[in-house]
C-alpha cells in the first residue's frame, strides 16, 4: 500500500474528527495556513505578477481570523468556560469574504483564458477599482496635498494605459458596446462565453470552479443571509445559543474553511514550480490533493 493510500485510509477513519473535532480542525487549519505561506514565499520570487500572490496572502489572513474567532469570547464571566460563545455571524462574514476571494482568484488566474481574454478581464478589474477610488477622492471636500495629487494623476495615467491596451485587442472590436458599458459602470465581475463578454454572478463564479458547492447554488445565498442583518439572521441569532448550536455551526465553518484552503492551494500550485522541494508535510500535501482536486466526492 502506497503512502498516499495509507493517508486516504486514515482520513476515512478520522473523517468525523475533520468534520467536528474542534482541536483537530484547528490543528489541520493551522498546518494549511503554514503551507499556504510556503507557497506564497516560493511563488513570490518566480513571477513579476504579485496580485495572485497577494490574493492568497489575503485568504490566509482571513483563515487565521476565522481560526482565532473560533476560540470564542466571554460575554460576562471571564472565569466560566460555559459563558464562552462563538460569534458565528462575524465568522460567516469573514468566510464569505474568503469564499469570494477564492472564487475570483480561480476565475481570473486558473480558468483557461486566452492571452487577450486575460488582459481584458484583468485590466477591467483594475480600472473599475481605481475609478471608484477617483470618485471617492473627488467627493472629498478637503484639499489634497501635492504628494497625494501626484499619486492620483499617476493612477489616472495608469488607467488610461490599461484602457488603451483593452481597445487594441480584437476582443474590444467585437464587444465594444459591452466593454464600454462595463468600464463606465465599474463592473468587473465579467466572463467570456463563446467570445462574447458577459456579466457573471458570484454564485456562477463559484460554480465554475467545479469544486466548492458546484452542486449546491444555495451556499453563497446562505452566507449572504448570515452576513447581513436579515430577518433570517436575526431570528437565527435568537435561537442559536439556547442549545449551543453555535458549536455545531463552528464545526461546519471550520470544515468549509479547510476545504476552501485546500482548493486554493491546489490551484495556486499551478502558478508555482518545484513545490515538492519546499519541505511541506506529506500528509498536508495529500489532504490538499484529496480535498482540492474534486470537492464533489465529499460534499
Amino acid at each position: 500500500m502506497t503512502e498516499k493510500h495509507m493517508f486516504l485510509k486514515q482520513l476515512k477513519l478520522s473523517i468525523d474528527r475533520l468534520l467536528s473535532d474542534f482541536s483537530f480542525q484547528i490543528e489541520v487549519l493551522n498546518d494549511l495556513i503554514s503551507c499556504g505561506f510556503i507557497h506564497v514565499n516560493l511563488h513570490y520570487h518566480q513571477t513579476e505578477d504579485k496580485f495572485s500572490n497577494m490574493m492568497l496572502q489575503m485568504a490566509l489572513c482571513k483563515a487565521t481570523s476565522i481560526s482565532s474567532l473560533s476560540e470564542g469570547m466571554n460575554l460576562w464571566d471571564q472565569n466560566d468556560p460555559k459563558s464562552t460563545y462563538i460569534d458565528i455571524q462575524s465568522i460567516s462574514s469573514i468566510f464569505r469574504s474568503l469564499f469570494e476571494n477564492y472564487g475570483f482568484f480561480n476565475h481570473l488566474y486558473i480558468q483557461d483564458w486566452t492571452k487577450e481574454e486575460f488582459l481584458v478581464l484583468c485590466n477591467i478589474w483594475k480600472i473599475s477599482s481605481l475609478n471608484q477610488r477617483f470618485s471617492l477622492v473627488e467627493k472629498n471636500s478637503s484639499p489634497m496635498n501635492e504628494e497625494n495629487q501626484n499619486k492620483i494623476n499617476e493612477e489616472k495615467e495608469f488607467v488610461s494605459k490599461l484602457t488603451t491596451e483593452i481597445k487594441r485587442t480584437q476582443i474590444y472590436g467585437k464587444n465594444k458596446k459591452s466593454i464600454d458599458s462595463y468600464l463606465d459602470q465599474n463592473k468587473w465581475q465579467i466572463t467570456f462565453i463563446k467570445g462574447k463578454i458577459r456579466p457573471i454572478s458570484w454564485k456562477n463564479i463559484h460554480a465554475n470552479t467545479n469544486k466548492i458547492h458546484s452542486k449546491d447554488p444555495r451556499s453563497y445565498q446562505i452566507l449572504s443571509l448570515d452576513a447581513h442583518p436579515s430577518y433570517y439572521s436575526v431570528f437565527q441569532f435568537g435561537d442559536m445559543y439556547k442549545n449551543r448550536h453555535d458549536l455545531e455551526r463552528r464545526g461546519t465553518i471550520l470544515y468549509q474553511t479547510i476545504q476552501l484552503l485546500c482548493c486554493y492551494i491546489f490551484d495556486f500550485r499551478k502558478l508555482t514550480t518545484d513545490i515538492e522541494a519546499a519541505g511541506i508535510n506529506k500528509e498536508t500535501l495529500h489532504l490538499i490533493n484529496f480535498l482540492g482536486k474534486d470537492q464533489k466526492r465529499i460534499i
